[in-house]
Order: structure tokens, then sequence, then C-alpha cells
């Protein structure tokens, strides 16, 4: 069996465009206020 190297750093042009469509396709991005787990949110220091 040959053993696939992997690359030295991460891509992300390779990868991130498929995946966004995905996301976005099953609404990952939308909240959902009647969704059943508890309400959270994230904190984001303002720029400097």
């Amino acid at each position: 069996m040959a053993q696939e190297t992997l690359p030295k750093s991460y891509e992300p042009a390779q990868v991130e465009e498929r995946w966004y469509a995905y996301w976005e396709r099953e609404g990952l991005f939308t909240a959902d206020p009647a969704g059943k787990g508890p309400a959270y949110s994230i904190v984001i220091p303002p720029p400097t």
C-alpha cells in the first residue's frame, strides 16, 4: 500500500468553496428561535 503525503500547508481555496455552498444550502447560517437547544451568544471583542 502506498502512503498518501499530506500537503505542508492548508490551502483553503481547495475545500472551502464546496463546504460553504453546503452550509448555505443546509441553512446552517440561519438562527432558529424555536430550536431545541439552549440560547447562547458569542462575544467578539471590538476591533482595535
